[in-house]
């Protein structure tokens, strides 16, 4: 299946270490939408208080100025910190993560 639908989910280093792509199922559309438009109202909102902004490494900042403040960036980061997490609870077996 190639991801050339809007609702392609592209899952990358799945079990076997690799990518696979699914699809999201159309009664989640709406649902995820208003989720993502109340992530972005937040996002906004933190920013107006000064907060928000999140590390770019190397010299990503220089090359994207704006990037580090992008509602889109912060929910990639999110994805990979879960990813983290979800790897240190395999490893440890701990309930922390």
């Amino acid at each position: 299946m190639e991801p050339t639908s809007k609702r392609a989910i592209i899952v990358r280093d799945g079990k076997g270490e690799k990518d696979r792509v699914t699809m999201l199922p159309e009664s989640l559309v709406a649902p995820l939408q208003d989720h993502l438009r109340s992530v972005e109202r937040l996002h906004e909102e933190d920013l107006a208080r000064g907060f928000g902004a999140v590390y770019l490494p190397y010299a990503l900042e220089r090359k994207y100025p704006n990037a580090n403040r992008e509602w889109m960036k912060m929910l990639y980061d999110n994805a990979q910190l879960a990813r983290v997490y979800l790897h240190a609870w395999q490893v440890t077996g701990e309930p922390f993560f």
